[in-house]
């Protein structure tokens, strides 16, 4: 890339090589979980998916603390990428609760469904003799973990977005 003539990029060039890194690190991420199911289900190789995973929370907090410092509030989304409500009246707040309660559900059955079918075990092997009953007991202790990390997380970010879109207005009003 060419460089102005104190030898910075311009906003365009900044942008794009921006995008070209957070696309490397999107596929890495991917490369890596491939690599973490692969040798956990295929490979029965346990002890060293703990680097690989060690790797993508290293990477999901480098992001974290780069947004933090930059001040890059998105508004809070869904599981499947629909912003959510950002409002604090009553409506705001169950249509939020709806939507965490539909993402723990998901995220509940996916493990679910991995824990079944690819590691053949479940969290709870018997609960009062029945194996039904441990599937049940699985199941919901999964959606609740799933519905409490949703609740916290979306409601601190909702919190987050609507204290810094309150401070960008106050800013409006000083000029």
């Amino acid at each position: 890339m060419k460089r102005n003539k104190r030898g910075h990029l311009d906003e365009r060039q900044f942008q794009m090589l921006s995008e070209a890194l957070a696309f490397a690190a999107v596929v890495g991420g991917f490369v890596n979980i491939l690599i973490i199911i692969g040798k956990y289900t295929f490979l029965n190789d346990r002890k060293s998916v703990g680097y690989d995973i060690a790797l993508l929370v290293i990477m999901a907090l480098a992001t974290l603390v780069y947004m933090w410092a930059k001040k890059e509030y998105d508004i809070p989304t869904t599981f499947t990428g629909k912003p959510l409500p950002t409002g604090f009246t009553r409506e705001e707040k169950i249509a939020r609760i709806k939507y965490y309660i539909m993402d723990a559900f998901k995220a509940a059955a996916i493990f679910f469904i991995f824990d079944i079918k690819i590691r053949k075990e479940i969290l709870f092997p018997t609960v009062l003799g029945s194996k039904y009953l441990a599937y049940v007991v699985d199941f919901l202790f999964s959606f609740i973990i799933f519905y409490l990390i949703n609740y916290f997380w979306h409601e601190y970010n909702v919190k987050k977005y609507n204290t810094y879109i309150k401070s960008l207005e106050n800013d409006e009003d000083i000029y």
